[in-house]
């Protein structure tokens, strides 16, 4: 207090003012970390499995000998099945919320970390939940371009048998082959184009690998093969956004001033038209 009885600037503020919390933020990747989730997930899914085998066992042995265990067995047939509607419906509001993430990493990544965080402490989760779980989780890291722990997730990811939600493999391998090309791994890069041509993929997907591969050939060296049907990738490639779209022709454009090929001027002006000022000191 002052010497006029009223209360400093520098007070500490009263315990009913509320203190500001920092957003959850999602633990570093760690492969161990996923596997040991799905463990526990596993673990959990069979031993409700096996709980209802106990119930059925139980009943059939009191029958055996004349009991009547009518009572018990539906009183713990109800506990199972409540359990189960426990664990059904926490997956299920689980897996509603993955088109909200999936908005809020284009717009909120803070919030969209924030509830990846709060979703992946769940237990039990489905297996396939998880997967689309970190899945986003990928999104968001190779959105704010962090790319070594994105290739680790894609990776880890792609190691595992993804059963129900196997159309996400095609958008991993993109991602793993961006980020690999990002970070300068091209044995990275080649392996992960290689399981893309093994991919059944939509026309959004085919345009990508095209921007990807020519990329790939172009840190390579292997500036004759980035030009091979040269007219058919310009065409694939207008059919991408406007920024994608320049990002080919800065590639393609390199790699025909290495090699002085005959379209390199018009590459060239077809970069410069299409691409921003930044795109164009990263060529």
């Amino acid at each position: 207090m002052n010497e006029h009885g009223k209360r400093s600037d520098l007070s500490p503020a009263s315990p009913s003012t509320p203190v500001p919390t920092a957003p959850a933020r999602c633990k570093p990747f760690s492969p161990r970390a996923l596997h040991r989730q799905l463990l526990i997930d596993a673990a959990i899914w069979w031993g409700y499995k096996g709980i209802l085998i106990i119930i059925l066992m139980f009943g059939l042995l009191r029958m055996s000998r004349g009991q009547d265990a009518t009572a018990t067995l539906l009183g713990l047939f109800v506990a199972f099945m409540a359990g189960w509607f426990l664990y059904s419906l926490l997956s299920a509001r689980t897996a509603q919320q993955l088109p909200r993430i999936t908005e809020l990493i284009e717009v909120h990544r803070e919030e969209a970390e924030a509830t990846l965080a709060a979703a992946l402490r769940r237990f039990p989760l489905q297996r396939s939940i998880r997967l689309l779980l970190y899945h986003r989780l990928a999104v968001l890291q190779h959105q704010r371009k962090h790319f070594e722990e994105t290739a680790s997730i894609c990776q880890t990811l792609l190691s595992y048998n993804l059963g129900h939600v196997q159309d996400v493999r095609s958008h991993l391998l993109l991602m793993l082959t961006e980020s690999m090309l990002q970070r300068h791994d091209l044995m990275g890069a080649w392996r992960a184009l290689i399981h893309l041509h093994w991919q059944r993929l939509n026309l959004i997907e085919a345009l990508q690998v095209v921007g990807l591969q020519a990329r790939y050939e172009v840190a390579a060296g292997h500036d004759a093969a980035a030009l091979e049907g040269l007219e058919n990738k310009i065409a694939m490639a207008e059919l991408m956004p406007a920024p994608q779209c320049g990002a080919v022709h800065a590639t393609l454009a390199q790699a025909a001033r290495r090699i002085e090929h005959p379209r390199t001027q018009w590459l060239q002006r077809r970069t410069e038209l299409l691409c921003n000022g930044e795109q164009l000191r990263s060529v």
